[in-house]
């Protein structure tokens, strides 16, 4: 756990790593304002690479049985302007009906009467009629019938009298006038009531709405299409206020929730509201049995219709949701389906909406308000049109292409699914789909298909969940690895990355049918790599121009080009690290400066410390300072060099072959002859920035760093010109000559060092030097075994080979000096060292 925390700190702590961060907290923010409808540019932009999918992809081939037919602008010369009597839709569902389709599908309301001018003519004789009282005369003509017979009756019941003579002639006048007037009234009467039988088969006739609700009852599967009003200031513009009579008329198509986890007070929350309903007239309602809303829910920021609401519901009074109030009704597409399966869909309401939507064996994925994402087959015209007027026309009048047979309707729609719109020039029902505009009744084609194929495509809502880690991982695991790869293997990691994600997202849309966000992962990656890599081309630029001014006079070219390429290899923070340090100084610097102008002594040491500093830059040491005409500097930072001891010693070598060349060429210009003193030594020091905040230089501290500096100037005890330490031969033994000069103490250590001269590079040593360096190992021996006179005879019998030889005449004079003052008895062989 502290590893992890400890992880987490440092990370932290790394800027690519905290801008990577704040691109990701900022992705975040912006994918959330999207989803919270608050920056509609960027859902347009989401919706774009959404429809672009569907573009990359292609059309799919469609597989349901699902036809077409549509009021086109053939059907439209042929017919008539639309809208039509519905005598025309009474003959498009009778002759239908007769291809035996499983389900047709109007995507389309008749909410008004049909008033056709033949009705009204017909009205109108009827109403002229009644005004003029024909309808009395079959009254009339009773009448007469009955007083020419009552006539009859009261002449016989009179007895013979000569005083009834006259009322006798009466009656018989009577009787003869109402015969006369039945007579008349009953040819009268054959003629009304012949006009009275036309004007009622006319009216009958004329009466388009009985003729088609006659047609649709004779045709069980027609789903019939309705609208609701989807926002509540529709309804407050209109005049109607109460729907029970649509709701009734609707009331077969009420589907029951299945509630798990959740109730009618969710089911109202969460899914898609009505305020108002719109059905069909009730004459045509009666007739039906099977009803579905064709209502569209395009997207609010750019009117594309990507979604479908399978199901909505309608509150009909202001009581809190309950079943007396809550009725739930099913879309167009999904009563199709549900009358194609000849089974009602199951609505699973849980806590937080709408679950699924089941029908036999397939399972709708839908979001929590119950709306289905849909997958477009294709553009406009995937699905097979047809003209409605063919249908009408029993398909007498089809238009038959060129080597095609005609279309035999019966085997064309026997068991399809027909869904029934419009695409008429002035009449058309247009929607924006991914694909462009699209008749809305194709819409619904799109939809059955999803459903009976199981294609519909699955976002529910948890999947921001699963967007959100998405977003988070890719921040986390970029600001990770792009600081550790440079700008082009990071480019590479960033576009494999990119295209992974594209692949996964396409492959995840077209096999799987799920729909992953995509601009936002892109985005973040996109910007990450960028923002990394132009805070890192910042800051290496700056770390370049801080290498070039503090390291280049102090470091080889070839070194400075390695750390700008690399700065990483540059640890400015302070290290602890194996380094092999390089003091040098000029003996006798002090006599030889009093003898010489301010101008010739400058101009000497410029040479002088010119040449030196060349040859430590071409076995790419670092020079940390100058103290006069001391050198000092160190080999093994701030690039990590294996070998750094052997450049050390190269470097040392090659310096005192240099001063000897100087050194002639300086005796014959009559300049002073300058020897230098070199030390080494390595060892674990510090290495890095050190110094205030105003100045600071790249240095090395620590005992081995000390013990180099004695060395030098333990070179004056021997006469010699450069010296190492025993820890620098462990490094070196198999690269260089050395002789091995003694074991010793400096001042303020314990321990003892042996120390040995430098001579050449392994096997570049002349006879005569070795034949001398065998003598002196020979002499050492001597004086190791405290053989005092012994051994000067050897260094003695040295010096004749080297005359010059410092160290052989150093072991001279302490024989002798251990002649008269032998060491104590527990000498262990290590000189002291008295001065540093």
């Amino acid at each position: 756990m502290n590893a992890l925390r400890g992880l987490g700190k440092f990370l932290i702590r790394r800027t690519p790593f905290r801008i990577s961060l704040l691109i990701m907290v900022g992705i975040m923010v912006l994918y959330w304002g999207t989803l919270r409808k608050r920056l509609p540019t960027l859902q347009i932009l989401e919706n774009k690479a959404y429809d672009l999918r569907f573009q990359v992809r292609g059309s799919l081939p469609v597989q349901a049985p699902i036809l077409i037919c549509v009021i086109d602008d053939r059907a439209i010369e042929k017919i008539g302007t639309f809208p039509w009597d519905r005598s025309k839709w009474a003959t498009f569902v009778e002759n239908i009906t007769k291809y035996q389709p499983k389900v047709v599908a109007f995507d389309m309301v008749f909410d008004q009467p049909d008033r056709s001018v033949n009705l009204r003519a017909i009205e109108d004789f009827h109403r002229e009629y009644e005004r003029l009282g024909l309808p009395a005369v079959p009254r009339m003509l009773t009448l007469s019938e009955e007083l020419a017979t009552d006539a009859e009756n009261l002449k016989k019941a009179i007895p013979p009298n000569p005083n009834a003579k006259a009322l006798l002639t009466k009656l018989e006048q009577v009787q003869l006038s109402a015969r006369q007037i039945h007579q008349s009234l009953s040819s009268y009467s054959e003629a009304s009531i012949s006009y009275q039988t036309y004007l009622l088969k006319r009216e009958e006739q004329a009466d388009t709405d009985r003729y088609f609700a006659a047609a649709l009852k004779n045709a069980p599967e027609v789903v019939m299409g309705w609208f609701f009003y989807q926002y509540r200031f529709e309804v407050e513009q209109l005049e109607k206020k109460n729907f029970s009579e649509d709701l009734a008329s609707l009331g077969a198509s009420v589907l029951s929730p299945n509630f798990a986890g959740g109730n009618y007070t969710t089911l109202y929350r969460w899914t898609t509201r009505m305020f108002g309903l719109s059905g069909n007239i009730p004459l045509l309602a009666q007739s039906l049995q099977h009803f579905g809303y064709f209502v569209a829910e395009p997207d609010r920021v750019d009117g594309t219709i990507r979604r479908s609401p399978l199901v909505a519901v309608f509150k009909s009074d202001e009581n809190p949701p309950s079943a007396d109030n809550i009725h739930l009704f099913s879309s167009l597409s999904l009563a199709a389906v549900s009358l194609y399966l000849d089974l009602d869909p199951l609505v699973r309401v849980g806590p937080l909406g709408v679950e699924n939507i089941t029908i036999k064996n397939h399972r709708i994925p839908t979001d929590e308000s119950g709306r289905i994402l849909i997958n477009y087959l294709g553009p406009q015209f995937t699905f097979p049109y047809y003209s409605v007027y063919d249908v009408i026309s029993d398909f007498k009048d089809q238009l038959v292409k060129e080597g095609k047979k005609p279309i035999d309707p019966y085997q064309l729609f026997k068991d399809k699914i027909v869904l029934v719109g419009s695409t008429a020039t002035g009449a058309h029902d247009v929607r924006i789909s991914p694909w462009g505009s699209t008749p809305g009744v194709e819409t619904h084609a799109n939809v059955v298909h999803n459903i009976l194929y199981d294609q519909a495509l699955i976002r529910p809502s948890w999947f921001a969940f699963f967007d959100y880690c998405l977003i988070i991982g890719l921040g986390i695991l970029f600001g990770i690895l792009l600081p550790r790869v440079s700008a082009i293997w990071g480019g590479v990691l960033a576009a494999g990355f990119f295209g992974a994600y594209a692949l996964f997202n396409y492959l995840s849309f077209t096999r799987g049918h799920y729909s992953f966000t995509i601009i936002f992962p892109l985005a973040e990656i996109a910007l990450a790599y960028v923002g990394v890599t132009l805070y890192r081309y910042a800051t290496e630029e700056r770390e370049k121009r801080f290498i070039k001014g503090a390291f280049g006079q102090y470091l080889s070219p070839h070194v400075i080009d390695q750390l700008v390429k690399d700065p990483g290899k540059l640890k400015l923070g302070g290290e602890r690290k194996e380094l092999t340090a390089f003091f040098s100084d000029l003996q006798g610097f002090s006599t030889f400066s009093e003898k010489l102008s301010p101008e010739e002594l400058v101009a000497l040491l410029n040479e002088y410390l010119t040449e030196m500093c060349d040859l430590i830059l071409g076995y790419e040491g670092t020079i940390d300072k100058f103290e006069g005409d001391a050198i000092i500097a160190f080999f093994g930072a701030p690039i990590d060099q294996p070998d750094h001891a052997r450049r050390a010693c190269f470097t040392a070598i090659a310096i005192q072959k240099r001063m000897q060349e100087l050194r002639r060429k300086w005796r014959e210009q009559g300049k002073p002859e300058l020897f230098m003193r070199i030390g080494l030594n390595t060892g674990t020091m510090v290495v890095g920035n050190m110094g205030s905040r105003q100045r600071m230089d790249y240095t090395m501290m620590g005992d081995a760093v000390n013990l180099a500096s004695r060395l030098e100037g333990v070179n004056k005890q021997y006469a010699t010109y450069t010296m190492i330490s025993q820890f620098t031969y462990a490094e070196v033994k198999e690269d260089v000559e050395v002789r091995e000069l003694d074991s010793i103490r400096v001042v303020g250590k314990k321990e003892p060092v042996m120390i040995y001269e430098l001579l050449a590079r392994k096997g570049e040593l002349d006879p005569m030097q070795a034949k001398a360096l065998s003598l002196f190992q020979r002499g050492r021996e001597l004086y190791q075994q405290r053989q005092w006179a012994e051994a000067k005879v050897v260094f003695e019998e040295m010096l004749k080979l080297a005359p010059q030889d410092g160290p052989a005449q150093t072991y001279v004079a302490r024989c002798e000096e251990y002649q008269l003052n032998p060491p104590a008895a527990d000498w262990d062989g290590v000189f002291m060292m008295k001065h540093k």
